[in-house]
This record gives C-alpha cells, sequence and structure tokens, in this order.
C-alpha cells in the first residue's frame, strides 16, 4: 500500500499479496512501477517469486494462479481442434557455469568445461550460465558443478518447449467445470492421434461473451510477445515498438539489409573443365556440408535451405518467371495479376478471383450472380425513404439528412438534402465526368470521360492529374497549389516512347524512365545535387552504371556490346577494383585491382596471374598443362609438398610426385656392451615401424647422439614397412646409453 504514493505523480494502483516473505527490496537508481513488479534483477518477481494477478487497478502477487480443477479435454468427446506448437530455440547439450569477480579478475570454471544435459534433442549447443550472483565469494569445482546440475533440472534445458492450443465444444455435462476455468488452472488434454496425453496450466482462454461460452484455451508455454519484451528488455522492445510502426515493405528491407550486411559464408567459382560453370555461395567451406546455398548459373539464379543438391524454392529462371514462397513489394506494376486470393494483412477483407467473391468484413459486400430481378425499391429499413418517378429516383435518410437522385442529367448525393428542396451535394456524376466534393463544397476529385482525374488537397489545390488521352498519356504529382504545377511525378507516353520521371519540390529530376520508338531504354537516378548516380540502358547492348557525383566515376559498372559483356567496380577515384569481360569468342577474363590502380590478380582464358604490390608478376598457372611458374620465371615448379605432419615418432613429409620424407629418433637406453673380437658390440635396437608403406625399400640413413664414445652399425636392413635394425660398438666393456636419428626417403606404394 505504501509504494504506489512513492510514485511521481502518485499511482491509483492497489498492490497486495498472499505471500509471507520478509526480504526486503532496495532501489538503487529510480524505475517505472511497471519495472519495478516484474521482469528486471531487484523487482518483486525477482526477490519473491511467484506470480501476479491483474484485475482493474489491483495488482496481486499469489503464490500460483489457479487450481486443478479436474477438468478434461478429450479428442472424440468435447475437442474441435487441437495446435501443437514445440521448440527448440532455447535447448541446449550442455551448460557452461562459470563465476567471475570483476574486482580481483578471478574466475572459477570446471575442469570438464560444461555440464552434459543427458537425452538432449541438440548437440552441439552449449549454455553459458554465469553464476557470479549465485556466490559471495569464489565457489569450489563441486559446488559450480552442483549448482549447474540443479539449473539443468529446474529449467529442462535439453527439452523442446512446447504448448497446445485446444478448442472445444461445452458439452452440457461439461460447461459447469469449464466455466470455472481461470487462469493459471490444470487441465489435462488427450488426443492419442498426436500422443498428446498431458497435463499443463491455463496460460490463455478466449471467451466469447455473446455467446457466453470459451472459443479457445492455450496451456503450457506463450511465445514472447511485446508486453513480455517490455518486461524483459526496454531498449529491445523500443526497436521493437519504432520496427511496428513501419510498413511491411520498410520492415522487409530493414530484414533484407540486416540479412546481407551480416551474410558471411564462403564464394566458390566451380569450373566445367576449363570453363567457368557456375558461381556458388555457400555457409560452409565444405560444400557437401553447406545447407545455405546460393546458386548462379545458365540455368538460373537460386538459393536452397538444404544443401547444394537440396530443392531451390527462391529461384529466378533464363524464361523470366521468378518462383518465391513470399515477395515484398513497394509498388508492383503489371499488365496482368494472376491470383486466387487477394487479402489483406489480417485477412479481414478478401477477394476470391476463382469464385467471384468479394468480401469486407463489418459490413461486408458479397458481389456474385443475382438470383433475383426487382424492378422496384424495397424499403429496407423504416429510416429510409424511396420514392421512384419517371424522370427521377430518390433515396434519402429521414435522420441524417443523406440521400441520392439519380434523373436524365446525372446522378447527385447530398449531405444535408430535404426531400423537395435538394442540400449540400458531395457526388455529382454528369455523362462523361464525376465530380466529389467535401462537406464545404469544394471539388476533391474530377473524373472525365477524355481520361482526365483530377485529385485536389484541403484547400481546393491541384495535387494529381492524370490524362490517359492528352498527349499519348500522363500522369502528374503536384508540389505546389494549382496555379504552381511543378510535377514531382509524372508518366507520359509520346510518339517515341514513355517517359517516367519523378522530381522532388523544387522541379529537378530524382528518377525517370525513357523507352523510345526503337524499344531502346534508360533508367537513371539523380542525388539531390541533381547529379545521375544510376544509369540502366537498353540501346547498342545493355549498361548499368552507378555514378559517384557530377566527375563521371563510375563505381559499379555492366554493360554488353558487340564483344561480349563487361563487368566493372571502380572505387570514388574511378579506379578500377574488379573487371571481368567476356568476348564473342567466348574467351572471359578477370582482373582484381589494388587501391593505386595496380593489377593483383588477373585470369585470362586458361592462365591464372598473380601480383605483387609493384604490379610485377609473382606466378602464373598455366590452365593447359596444369603447371605453376612463380615469380613470372620460364620454368615451372616441377615437385612441391602436398602434406605434412607427425605420426608416432615420425615427422614426414609427402611430395606431389609420389616420394615421401621420414625424419625420426631411436633411444636405447642403458645398454650393455659384450665382446665381440678385440671391440664390445649392445643388443640390437628393435625396428620402428614406418607410417606408411614404399614401393620399394627406401633410402634410410643414421646417425648417432647422445655419447661420443660409441658408434653404430646396421645389424639387420630396413624393409618397405620398418627401419633397420642397429646395435652400438665401443672400445670397452660396460654399459651406455646412446640414441639414432633416421632420416627416410623413397616412393610410396
Amino acid at each position: 500500500t505504501v509504494l504506489p504514493t512513492k510514485c511521481t505523480p502518485g499511482s491509483p494502483v492497489t498492490i497486495q499479496t498472499d505471500r509471507t516473505v520478509a526480504t526486503g527490496i532496495t532501489l538503487s537508481e529510480p524505475r517505472t512501477l511497471w519495472k519495478l513488479l516484474g521482469g528486471q534483477a531487484g523487482s518483486f518477481l525477482d526477490v519473491y517469486g511467484g506470480e501476479w494477478d491483474f484485475n482493474g487497478l489491483t495488482a496481486t502477487l499469489k503464490t500460483r494462479l489457479g487450481s486443478d480443477r479436474g477438468v478434461e479435454i478429450r479428442y472424440g468427446k468435447n475437442m474441435t481442434a487441437l495446435e501443437q506448437d514445440a521448440t527448440i530455440e532455447a535447448t541446449y547439450a550442455g551448460v557452461y557455469p562459470y563465476w567471475y569477480d570483476e574486482e580481483s579478475g578471478t574466475v572459477v570454471i570446471l575442469p570438464e568445461k560444461y555440464v552434459n544435459v543427458s537425452g538432449s534433442l541438440v548437440s552441439g549447443r552449449v549454455l553459458l550460465l554465469d553464476l557470479s550472483g549465485d556466490f559471495d565469494d569464489a565457489p569450489t569445482v563441486a559446488q559450480l558443478r552442483t549448482r549447474a546440475e540443479q539449473y539443468i533440472a529446474a529449467n529442462s534445458v535439453g527439452s523442446a518447449k512446447t504448448s497446445w492450443k485446444v478448442s472445444f465444444q461445452s458439452l452440457e455435462e461439461e460447461n459447469r467445470a469449464l466455466e470455472s476455468v481461470m487462469l493459471g488452472d490444470t487441465l489435462k488434454v488427450k488426443y492419442s492421434a498426436l500422443g498428446v496425453d498431458a497435463t499443463s496450466r491455463v496460460v490463455k482462454v478466449e471467451f466469447d461473451g455473446l455467446k457466453e461460452r470459451y472459443k479457445t484455451v492455450t496451456i503450457g508455454r506463450v511465445k514472447q510477445n511485446l508486453a513480455a519484451i517490455i518486461v524483459g528488455n526496454n531498449q529491445e522492445t523500443q526497436e521493437k515498438i519504432d520496427a511496428s510502426a513501419k510498413s511491411a515493405y520498410e520492415r522487409a528491407v530493414d530484414a533484407a539489409t540486416e540479412s546481407i550486411r551480416n551474410g558471411a559464408g564462403t564464394f566458390r567459382l566451380i569450373y566445367n573443365g576449363d570453363n567457368l560453370q557456375e558461381i556458388v555461395s555457400l555457409d560452409n567451406a565444405d560444400i557437401a556440408l553447406a545447407e545455405s546455398v546460393w546458386r548462379w548459373n545458365n540455368g538460373g539464379f537460386g538459393h536452397s535451405a538444404d544443401g547444394y543438391n537440396g530443392t531451390y524454392t527462391l529461384a529466378l529462371l533464363p524464361d523470366g518467371s521468378i518462383n518465391a514462397a513470399v515477395i515484398t513489394t513497394g509498388t508492383l506494376n503489371a499488365n496482368i495479376i494472376r491470383a486466387g486470393i487477394l487479402q489483406d494483412a489480417l485477412g479481414l477483407n478478401s477477394w476470391n478471383l476463382d469464385t467471384g467473391a468479394f468480401t469486407i468484413t463489418n459490413g461486408s459486400i458479397n458481389i456474385t450472380t443475382a438470383s433475383e430481378t426487382y424492378d422496384v425499391i424495397r424499403l429496407v429499413n423504416d429510416t429510409w425513404v424511396n420514392s421512384l418517378s419517371p424522370l427521377e429516383l430518390k433515396t434519402f435518410n429521414t435522420n441524417t439528412k443523406y440521400a441520392f437522385r439519380i434523373q436524365a442529367g446525372g446522378i447527385f448525393g447530398y449531405s444535408d438534402y430535404v426531400d423537395g428542396t435538394g442540400g449540400n451535394i458531395r457526388t455529382r456524376m454528369y455523362p462523361g465526368s464525376i465530380r466529389l466534393h467535401d462537406s464545404n463544397g469544394k471539388q476533391k476529385v474530377y473524373l472525365a470521360d477524355t481520361g482526365t482525374i483530377q485529385l485536389y488537397d484541403s484547400n481546393g489545390d491541384l495535387r494529381i492529374v492524370e490524362n490517359a488521352l492528352s498527349a499519348g498519356g500522363m500522369i502528374s504529382v503536384y508540389s505546389g497549389a494549382s496555379g504552381s504545377p511543378v510535377a514531382m511525378a509524372n508518366m507520359q507516353a509520346q510518339t517515341y516512347g514513355g517517359v517516367v520521371s519523378v522530381k522532388n519540390p523544387s522541379g529537378q529530376d530524382r528518377a525517370g524512365l525513357n523507352v523510345t520508338s526503337n524499344d531502346s531504354g534508360a533508367i537513371y537516378a539523380n542525388n539531390s545535387d541533381g547529379y545521375n548516380v544510376v544509369t540502366m540502358r537498353g540501346n547498342s547492348g545493355f549498361t548499368l552504371t552507378h555514378w559517384t557525383d557530377s566527375t563521371g566515376y563510375g563505381i559499379a559498372q555492366i554493360w554488353e556490346n558487340s564483344y561480349g559483356a563487361v563487368l566493372k567496380l571502380g572505387d570514388l577515384s574511378g579506379n578500377d577494383r574488379v573487371r571481368a569481360e567476356v568476348s564473342s569468342s567466348g574467351n572471359g577474363d578477370l582482373s582484381l585491382y589494388a587501391s593505386n590502380n595496380v593489377k593483383r590478380t588477373g585470369i585470362s582464358a586458361l592462365n591464372i596471374y598473380q601480383y605483387n604490390a609493384s604490379g610485377t608478376q609473382t606466378m602464373r598457372l598455366d590452365g593447359t598443362n596444369g603447371r605453376i611458374y612463380p615469380l613470372g620465371s620460364s620454368d615451372y615448379i616441377h615437385d612441391f609438398i602436398t602434406e605434412e605432419g607427425t605420426s608416432g615418432r615420425w615427422w614426414y613429409r609427402k611430395w606431389n610426385s609420389g616420394m615421401c620424407e621420414l625424419f625420426g629418433s631411436v633411444a636405447a637406453a642403458s645398454r650393455t656392451f659384450s665382446a665381440w673380437g678385440t671391440s664390445y658390440v649392445s643388443a640390437k635396437t628393435a625396428a620402428v615401424a614406418y607410417p606408411f608403406t614404399f614401393k620399394s625399400r627406401p633410402r634410410e640413413f643414421y646417425a648417432m647422439f647422445g655419447t661420443n664414445s660409441v658408434w653404430l652399425q646396421k645389424a639387420a636392413a630396413n624393409t618397405t614397412t620398418q627401419s633397420a635394425e642397429y646395435e652400438g660398438v665401443r672400445a670397452v666393456s660396460g654399459s651406455a646409453s646412446f640414441g639414432i636419428d633416421l632420416y627416410v626417403w623413397g616412393e610410396l606404394a
């Protein structure tokens, strides 16, 4: 009761609870009352737990809402529909707990790093769990592991989060129980076809107040909505509120921009022999493991979400067709639109082009084939009066004075019609024209059979004019009064083709489209200074150019001419960065340049060239014979290393020619030397297996290390799979330790 009085200004909300917890709440900074109730650290829900019950201006913190009233919804009994929703967005295969003290920099983690979640539905996903607030002092490893295991058990992080939306028909015997269902109550739902035999709590109830019966009951988990986001993250909420104010097209543009800006992946060129066959973008460097794949080849340009050889649900094909699940556009221009159902975003209004049904919700209009023909006007409501004379039809409302008059001179609509005296005309339809007026009698819309449409603003100034039959057809949008016809946008068809232009309030061009009589076309866009920044042309080939400013530097250009096609990307100074050309003979050339316009990489016909910072050629790959020529030399690389690494005690290096080098060592610890003629010899070392099999017995070289009083000799020769055996020889008896370095060279089998 005290908390609302501390609000500025005072709050009419009453806060109460059925819980008896003595823990206090400390506020270190100002907060809104809504945030203090829940959703943030230090809030009521965070400190005390429980569930809020909001009833008008009364907020009650309860231990839990609802109870188990024994209500059951069963398939075949009272269930009419069931939707099951399962998500693994918060499902993990392991939990990585840690404790961190910012002041001392101390970090406590588990030796095994993370705790596995037994029976998890996913693999590879690990939740990073900050337990710094659970312990005042650094916990032991055992305490950290126990707390992580408790978190796993309490939050079911390895399971999918499932909810059900249930629709049912209340049976007479069930109605009394169902009428008592409240939020938080426990319900039983059984549907054997989906394997659903669940007991869960009611999280949402939809009740038809007019028919006094339940429509749907949602149990289980509710997806996060805007209200939940407001409680959880105020900054993210503001971003989503801003996004919700945007149009569907603007939101789609934002989503596409974010996706493309952050679209990291692997870019690959795929060849068929010496010819570039297609361009591929992958989300995994291994094409066999990639899931999100873009492919561009002569068959089309498309995307697959299930791998390189998957199904391409988004595609642009050579015949001009586009396949897509959803297409979002700001403006759609088309000769013919073929569709089954045209429908608004909420599904309230629709036009079924297959059946011809046209529906507007709340006062719907259905256009169908008439089943009856009437030759009189029927009285539908006693507030409407209808009269028919040989020269005039009048229909008017006796209360609001709205009326229509149909006569030989035209059709008139009034806002304050008085029978026999007329009134203020709002609509006039004469032979060949229609005029609409506002309540002050100002003309707002004018339509004429000459093809002219005129629209006016609230001041009576002309804003939009369409002349369908004048000068070949023209549409203009004006920025000033009707006396200042500065066209902001116009479309016109003239003897030499068609023109579309967009201007600013000062009359400067911003965008334009020109199509001439010979089917040559041009599309251009200007910046705020009136400089052309984007140009697309269709005459004498095709050209697409992105200009930087009035200097005419094209930073992106695509054109087609007599010798083939060219793609060029430059910088703001007009220097080349990327240039690709395809000649009429089919030969292609691709060049990449540095910031100083020096070529760094070149691909021409069957050769690939690499240059250093000074523009000197450092490497050439000859595609005809597959040879590599380094540093601009005429002599190619004859052999090169294909693999190197370690295996057991060996370090190895494999060559492209099939040869292999091995480096290894053998230690002979405390060997006893026995008499051998006038010298003394040690026991033989054991042969060491090679990591690979050689085609023939390789050359093996050895050297002794560890002592200078022993020299070595081979006791048994090496083979294709193992090293030789060695024994030490010295002049005196006794024992000594020594080592053997081995180098092996040969051709692999």
